[in-house]
């Protein structure tokens, strides 16, 4: 918003004015769970009949109808972070040679002679965990971006998958760097405009 001068009365903005922006479990290219909490996979902007996500008490009737709720107007999170939602808004955004970008991941899911192991999940995910590990793309859907494949989507932290976290991929992949934590000091080189991902916790920059 800044290099596109968005904000009314400061003509002279411009990207020089980030030096670094530091990520917490960004979805950068949506989530999985969405679609299990009730998204459309066919268009990643709206709601299932009958879902969590519609329950309610007052105006039930309306919020299953679309007529009212906060998912009447389409202005929400939800789907702004399923896969088509992200693309949409990856399409827009930019990295700048000399901003320093950094992402923290936690901890993931990693398979184990075929199963998903779960060592290291907390308890309280590991349902929500084995739900995203094993989500497929419905057959008759098409895929949300060209060369999709669901096993790139199994491996996740029972929020995010772990695709999402390193850095926007789609529609077009930015710059990434793989990097690891050290105890002491950071003795990787920094490179600006560049993704830089840390290891558990993991780090990465755009």
């Amino acid at each position: 918003m800044l290099p596109d001068k968005a904000f009314d009365g400061y003509e002279n903005t411009s990207e020089n004015w980030i030096l670094s922006i530091t990520s917490l479990l960004g979805a950068f290219n949506g989530t999985t769970r969405t679609y299990l909490d009730g998204m459309h996979p066919e268009d990643g902007r709206t709601l299932k009949p009958i879902c969590l996500l519609q329950i309610g008490i007052c105006g039930l009737i309306d919020c299953l109808l679309g007529n009212s709720g906060p998912f009447a107007s389409g202005d929400w999170i939800l789907p702004d972070l399923t896969i088509q939602g992200t693309i949409r808004l990856n399409s827009n955004i930019h990295t700048f040679s000399d901003t320093y970008y950094f992402s923290y991941i936690t901890k993931r899911t990693r398979k184990i002679m075929g199963m998903t192991g779960i060592l290291g999940i907390h308890p309280l995910l590991f349902i929500r965990v084995l739900q995203m590990s094993q989500w497929r793309q419905p057959p008759n859907v098409m895929p949300p971006y060209k060369g999709y494949c669901d096993e790139d989507w199994w491996d996740n932290d029972g929020a995010l998958n772990t695709i999402s976290i390193t850095h926007p991929r789609f529609p077009v992949e930015h710059p990434s760097h793989l990097s690891y934590k050290i105890q002491t000091a950071y003795l990787c080189y920094l490179a600006s405009g560049i993704t830089r991902l840390w290891k558990a916790i993991t780090f990465f920059s755009l």
